[in-house]
């Protein structure tokens, strides 16, 4: 998989903050600070959000990172 970020990804599969985080079980506001970069899921949760997504979970920390990356670029 090509270096993506989670909000790549999210939009590519044509969901919403709010679906992603009902299929996931958790917040639409906590997925938007995972997506984000500014929280790290726990085991459990990017299992669900992989899932959701369509991904393994190392393509999940992947984007993850990737996204982590994007994050720390903008606010340097």
């Amino acid at each position: 998989m090509l270096d993506k970020s989670l909000e790549t990804i999210r939009r590519e599969n044509n969901l919403s903050h709010n679906e992603i985080a009902d299929l996931s079980g958790i917040s639409r506001s906590f997925y938007t600070l995972i997506e984000n970069g500014n929280r790290t899921p726990s085991i459990g949760v990017a299992k669900k959000i992989s899932l959701a997504l369509d991904l393994t979970l190392d393509e999940f920390f992947n984007a993850l990172e990737v996204t982590k990356r994007n994050s720390d670029n903008h606010t340097a």
